[in-house]
């Protein structure tokens, strides 16, 4: 018996040492995701243990790391915990900063107490800066061996593997969850709403046509994103790239038939490392079907160059310095360091920002403490190093770049090129000047030491190295160019001196050519490096010119003999043959062959100038007040532009007829009659009055505005007049078409004008139309700034003739109906239509509950179907919120009186309420809007009580709404809500009230703070024995 006893009492032991338990789980997988270089508590793996039974104490996590990523890619790995499914609020408990890489990790010696419940855990990762980009980390799943309690615990349960996690440097980054619109975004249509990935939206794109692209990005790697297909059944979503942001060309495409994306998010990566996409944007565009296509967690990478640089070598060496270059590799931009002696080489550390320098006196950036200084960085493939020691050996290493003018983040690749040179023992002369140039002859002179040989040779028009001198080769000198000496080799150097001396003069030289000297010293045994030096002869008055700079048409530059050098400003360049270019010495005149201006360059009058012929590549004449005569219009060279900021009127006297008159000045007195394109560029924030009326094709904005100054634009393709008295345009495109618009209950005239822009006041509209177009007398007007809500009615106007055309002039345009819209249509229709209703009626007011009341009266109403009214906080009916009601028409030929009460508002404010009259066949008429000044009360005492909910706004919702309810007598409140199969999800609300209305602000999460889904829900209120019911919708 007392054996017996003993047995249960330890079997009583067992159970309950063995009925404290851990049960394993992943509650919030993470999934695919991109690693920004730097990044902090990078989230890699997640796990939840549910304890009961009393708890334990948890000491070891054992977890695996693997990838292709390397030990020096990460700073720490680190285990955050919290008791609530929230990393925001975790905390660290335990960090490993060594032995990082692949394989087996423990946080140990943890001795967390966990109690009943759930407890959260997070494995993360600091980045290292210095990362090698398309690395990867992840971190599998781990199981109850992995998790070590102190004393006897019963585990269960299990997890699943995470996501991978990209390393690589992002250069564009967006959740779009902060500022809105986001920096560096363009948008049409797309929308922020939800559901998101992560965080509290993502970006809508719906209906087809909606887009979204990125600012330009110069080396991009990778593009990564989450994407879903909410709904709808057909779809075609694109991803794309362009040069321009006009022309777009399509890289991935997701449709509902091939390729299809998911119903919820999912990573997806595309590969953009090639040339093709060097300095693109990129675009999420749903080109076609009926889907709503939600992206979130955008991610665009820095790419990392794939071919190195190659074939170092050297030229121009001397005792102190020396010339290095290389072959180009896959990337823009290479960098050169250099160290001391016959070393190897060592890569650079990306992200890392090295400074270059020449002077190897005063060094550059070191690679750590390497001794690898650089040299060099840029998009070059050569540079001159200074400051070097005679008969040194010196090692130089150049490695491709790609970096991101978004971030300033470096990727350099590693591997580097090498190349090994020794200084030489005699020295060049320090320099070789010129003066008393010709167009046909100069003088050149160097520095003598001693009684040393110098050797002279020059080189027209191309800019190359020469090479070493041949000590076997006698070089026969001749300072007739006409009759040259020997040649160096077959560089294109010849011989024009040879023996000791300092000076030669050169005879027989091109007019407007670029010649280049090398001088070598020779003492018999060896050559030195070169000595290089260029210089242009004089300018023939008939050569070709072209705008080098921005400047003076009259600047002359002048060569200064006693410093041999050009001085002025360098506006022009000259050529014999239109394809040489050098510095000229002549401004062109009537007698030049051609006058080139360069695109970008600005050339300005200070008198009437005259020249041959002028050919424009995007480049500009500025006027003032003078003339430009071209002598023989060239039709090939495009159509010229010309600037004008004078105070007269320009006069252009060219065969073209297509020029474009850019206004750059705010104090212009007067324009052209007529011009082809009027360009107006006067600097942000800042505006012109235009001077006179202007007949033109086009108008564009570069910057600023132009104030209509009652004045005339007349669009003369386009068949549309815009008068102003004190309108400002920042913005006046006009698009005329043939297209027939379905307003009211029929159809317009074939007469469309689609119109952009932004105007800060009222202006005068004539449209022109064809006069075989309607004989009708009067017409209607109808605008619309909002394609999917329809023509709205501006006025009926009477019909004028002017010759073959008739016209409608329409006032008042803009201010109050569209103040600061920047797109609106117009069209146009007859007056023999039949309106679907006759509105006499339409007042906004607040009745004595304090509630908005809408009211109207038809006088008739025809094949009408309903109303629906809208809402906004701007007189813009785009941005409006319809309120979800529809009222059905009677349809009588008898007035009838319509309102409706809204009480989804309570917070002070000014409100705008539109009326949409629906007929049968699904077309629009809008009335409104009307403004409400709306204030709910000082003391509320003074608003009615309702008891009950009086209103839940808005209905549906999300991410929340708020429920308003009144309470008359004190009283206990409970809310609770339901799901639609009758189950409590929470209880938001339960305590004791006094008398007075209240307001609750509802998240939409149950009782443990989740997101409640998709759905309907019911409110049951209850007010002491009473109880309200209301239904509620969460929408996506």
């Amino acid at each position: 018996m007392k054996k017996i006893f003993l047995l249960l009492m330890l079997l009583i032991v067992c159970i309950l040492g063995y009925s404290q338990s851990a049960e394993l789980s992943s509650p919030n997988q993470i999934g695919d995701a991109v690693a920004n270089a730097g990044l902090t508590k990078k989230r890699l793996f997640t796990f939840q243990l549910k304890m009961t039974g009393g708890g334990g104490t948890l000491t070891d996590v054992t977890f695996t790391t693997s990838g292709s990523y390397t030990a020096n890619e990460l700073n720490k790995l680190e285990l955050y915990y919290n008791t609530a499914n929230t990393f925001t609020s975790a905390t660290s408990i335990k960090s490993l900063t060594s032995n990082l890489g692949t394989g087996s990790h423990t946080f140990s010696g943890l001795n967390k107490a966990l109690g009943n419940g759930n407890h959260y855990f997070w494995i993360t990762a600091d980045i290292a800066q210095s990362i090698i980009p398309n690395h990867t980390i992840s971190v599998p799943a781990i199981s109850t061996n992995d998790i070590i309690f102190s004393g006897t615990v019963y585990k269960g349960g299990s997890t699943i593997a995470s996501g991978t996690q990209y390393l690589e440097y992002v250069v564009v980054t967006e959740n779009f969850d902060g500022t809105w619109p986001p920096s560096g975004w363009t948008f049409y249509g797309a929308a922020r709403t939800s559901p998101a990935y992560s965080g509290a939206y993502s970006l809508e794109l719906q209906p087809a046509g909606d887009y979204a692209y990125t600012r330009k990005v110069n080396t991009p790697g990778l593009i990564t994103f989450f994407a879903l297909e909410n709904t709808g059944s057909q779809y075609s979503f694109e991803i794309q790239y362009s040069t321009d942001a006009i022309t777009w060309n399509t890289i991935t495409t997701y449709s509902n038939t091939a390729n299809s994306l998911t119903k919820s998010f999912k990573f997806y990566s595309i590969d953009v490392h090639t040339a093709t996409y060097t300095n693109v944007y990129f675009r999420f565009y749903l080109a076609s079907g009926n889907g709503d296509i939600h992206i979130d967690d955008v991610n665009i990478t820095l790419r990392s160059p794939n071919t190195q640089a190659s074939n170092v070598t050297f030229s121009d060496v001397g005792p102190s310095r020396f010339t290095v270059s290389c072959t180009a590799g896959s990337a823009a931009q290479r960098i050169m360091f250099m160290k001391a002696g016959d070393v190897a080489t060592v890569n650079a550390d990306n992200g890392v920002f090295y400074t270059a320098s020449t002077n190897w006196q005063d060094p550059g950036s070191q690679i750590g403490s390497s001794g690898y200084y650089c040299i060099y960085k840029g998009t070059g493939t050569s540079v001159i190093v200074t400051g070097l020691t005679k008969s040194t050996t010196y090692t130089v290493e150049v490695m491709e770049y790609n970096y991101s003018d978004v971030t300033n983040t470096y990727i350099y690749m590693p591997s580097p090129a090498k190349g090994v040179e020794t200084t030489q023992d005699l020295e060049p002369p320090a320099a070789v000047t010129f003066d008393s140039v010709t167009s046909s002859s100069f003088n050149l002179s160097w520095s003598i030491s001693g009684s040393l040989t110098y050797v002279l040779f020059l080189k027209e028009d191309t800019a190359v190295s020469p090479p070493t001198p041949d000590k076997t080769i006698t070089y026969t000198a001749s300072a007739d160019w006409s009759n040259k000496g020997t040649q160096l080799g077959s560089s294109g150097f010849y011989c024009v001196f040879n023996g000791i001396g300092n000076n030669v003069t050169v005879t027989n030289l091109q007019s407007s050519t670029r010649y280049y000297a090398a001088i070598f010293t020779y003492d018999g045994a060896n050559y030195s490096s070169a000595c290089r030096g260029e210089v242009p002869t004089a300018t023939a008055a008939s050569d070709y010119f072209a705008s080098i700079a921005s400047g003076n048409w009259e600047t002359v530059n002048t060569w200064d003999s006693t410093n041999h050098k050009w001085i002025g400003t360098t506006t022009w360049k000259s050529s014999r043959d239109g394809t040489h270019w050098n510095d000229a010495t002549l401004k062109p005149t009537s007698s030049a062959a051609k006058v080139y201006i360069e695109s970008g360059h600005i050339v300005t009058l200070t008198a009437n100038e005259s020249c041959n012929a002028l050919h424009f590549d995007s480049g500009w004449i500025q006027l003032g007040n003078y003339n430009l005569t071209i002598n023989s219009f060239d039709a090939t060279s495009g159509n010229p532009q010309f600037i004008y900021n004078g105070t007269g009127t320009p006069q252009m006297t060219t065969q073209g007829t297509n020029y474009i008159v850019s206004v750059t000045s705010q104090s212009i007195t007067s324009l052209p009659s007529e011009v082809y394109t009027l360009r107006i560029n006067v600097g942000s924030g800042n505006t012109v009055n235009l001077p006179n009326d202007v007949t033109l094709t086009n108008l564009t904005f570069d910057s600023g505005g132009l104030k209509m100054n009652s004045h005339t634009i007349k669009y003369k393709y386009k068949d549309a007049d815009i008068y102003s008295v004190n309108a400002t345009f920042y913005g006046m495109n006009i698009r005329l078409t043939n297209d027939i618009n379905y307003v009211a209950s029929d159809s317009s005239l074939a007469r469309t004008w689609y119109t952009s822009g932004y105007v800060t006041d009222v202006f005068q509209a004539t449209m022109y139309f064809p006069s075989t177009l309607t004989n009708s007398t009067k017409l209607r007007l109808w605008l619309r700034n909002n394609a999917a809500k329809g023509w709205y009615l501006k006025g009926e106007y009477d019909v004028q003739t002017a010759g073959d055309q008739k016209y409608i002039t329409a006032d008042g345009l803009t201010s109050p109906d569209m103040s600061g819209i920047v797109y609106f249509d117009f069209t146009l229709s007859e007056l023999d239509q039949t309106l679907p209703v006759e509105l006499s009626s339409f007042i906004v007011n607040v009745n004595y509950q304090n509630y908005v009341q809408i009211l109207w009266v038809t006088q008739s109403e025809t094949e009408l179907s309903g109303f629906r009214i809208y809402r906004g906080v701007s007189d813009d009916l785009s941005s409006a919120l319809d309120l979800g009601i529809f009222i059905p028409a009677t349809n009588t030929s008898e007035p009838k009186y319509y309102v409706y009460t809204d009480k989804e508002i309570d917070a002070s404010g000014t409100y705008y309420y539109w009326l949409e009259c629906m007929d049968i066949n699904a077309n629009s008429t809008f009335y409104g809007p009307k403004e409400l000044i709306f204030h709910p009360g000082v003391d509320g005492n003074n608003i009615p009580v309702l008891e009950g909910i009086n209103s839940i706004y808005p209905n549906p919702f999300n991410p929340d709404t708020t429920i308003r309810f009144g309470v008359l007598e004190p009283s206990t409140v409970k809310a609770i809500v339901y799901n639609n199969r009758g189950q409590k999800v929470c209880e938001p609300i339960n305590g004791y009230y006094e008398k007075g209305t209240y307001s609750y602000i509802w998240n939409a999460t149950d009782s443990y703070g989740r997101r409640l889904s998709n759905g309907i829900y019911i409110l049951s209120l209850h007010i002491g024995s009473k109880t309200y019911i209301r239904k509620m919708a969460i929408l996506k």
